[in-house]
């Protein structure tokens, strides 16, 4: 088994502040790593950042994880990038055992104001469309993982949303109103993939999980096929 890891593992003076930053707002945290830990799978820091550099996702403003050189910090078995940018605010580790850990800020707590939902019953929301975003771009992060070999003989991918108790499912560019509010505080989905079926049936595995996190707000009987058709536009930007 992979011997998970810490962010916290560093003397950077500053994860503490942004990490503190991240979890005062509703917040998410990923982590993807092989089913067999190997410490030194990748030979070295620097191309820990050329294999993320290459395997990021840009299906949409910015991308995933964001690339940003001016935090750019290499460890003696890792490399650690993020950002804090119009709500963006996150903070991402790669180490050479292969493992991805990724810590970032709920964009709805930042962009999206209170009063935008006074005709709900929640103060709080998380977006049912970027919801479906986000895990199709982690799938796919993950899936460009595989092809560079980092991932194999079996991955584990690991999203936790934390701060969620009392947040609401909502999507204003849509007219979409509901009432479906979470209860729990924490919302943890869990993928143990064959190399081969990540990167066989990713989309589908996104899909799976994207309705695991809505059903723990209440939204049990979304139509699979309307978001395997809204994936497909996404993925064809």
């Amino acid at each position: 088994m992979c011997a998970v890891k810490s962010l916290y593992t560093t003397d950077v003076a500053d994860i503490e502040e942004r990490l503190d930053k991240i979890k005062s707002t509703g917040y998410w945290y990923v982590n993807i790593h092989p089913i067999q830990f190997e410490e030194r799978k990748i030979e070295s820091p620097e191309r820990c950042w050329e294999i993320v550099e290459s395997c990021r996702v840009f299906l949409r403003g910015w991308d995933y994880p964001v690339i940003n050189e001016r935090e750019r910090v290499f460890g003696e078995d890792w490399v650690q990038s993020g950002a804090d940018f119009m709500g963006i605010v996150e903070i991402w580790r790669f180490y050479q055992s292969g493992q991805f850990i990724h810590y970032f800020s709920c964009l709805e707590d930042y962009r999206m104001k209170p009063d935008e939902y006074k005709s709900n019953k929640f103060d709080r929301a998380l977006s049912f469309i970027s919801t479906l975003y986000r895990v199709t771009e982690i799938f796919e992060f993950a899936t460009r993982l595989a092809l560079k070999n980092v991932l194999e003989n079996g991955v584990s991918i690991s999203i936790k949303l934390l701060g969620m108790k009392g947040r609401g499912l909502y999507e204003p560019e849509r007219s979409v109103v509901w009432e479906y509010i979470s209860d729990h505080d924490e919302i943890a989905v869990e993928s143990n993939l064959s190399t081969i079926n990540l990167i066989a049936s990713s989309y589908n595995e996104a899909i799976d999980k994207a309705l695991e996190i809505y059903s723990k707000f209440g939204l049990v009987s979304y139509p699979r096929s309307l978001l395997a058709e809204e994936q497909r536009r996404f993925l064809g930007r």
